[in-house]
């Protein structure tokens, strides 16, 4: 009975990640790779509380970007890059040029 529980639970905690790894990524590859970790992990109970909690992580991940929309995150990004050019110097200590804007596309023309 044991073996049959971990069977089954290993394949959710991969289906899981597998769902949540394609919204991220957007690849059935990697999301097939990733989900690969917890299930082999939990069906031979080494480590399956990291692995487990691994999917966790990426499964509120992929739930945030669901919830956030693509908008804020390009936002984020903008500001990300602003904040590391701010921060970035070079070895000579002078500052890196301007980086470029990043161009939206025009939402009249879709």
């Amino acid at each position: 009975m044991d073996i049959l529980f971990r069977v089954v639970k290993s394949l959710v905690m991969a289906a899981i990640m597998m769902g949540s790894a394609w919204v991220l990524t957007g690849s059935a590859r990697i999301a097939v790779v990733a989900s690969l970790v917890p299930f082999v992990l939990g069906m031979t109970n080494i480590m399956a509380g990291v692995a487990y909690g691994l999917t966790a992580v990426v499964f509120l991940s992929a739930i945030a970007l669901q919830v956030v929309g693509e908008d804020t995150l390009v936002e984020m990004k903008v500001k990300a890059e602003e904040l590391l050019h701010d921060v970035k110097i070079d070895r000579r200590g002078s500052k890196p040029p301007e980086p470029k804007a990043i161009q939206e596309p025009d939402k009249a023309t879709k």
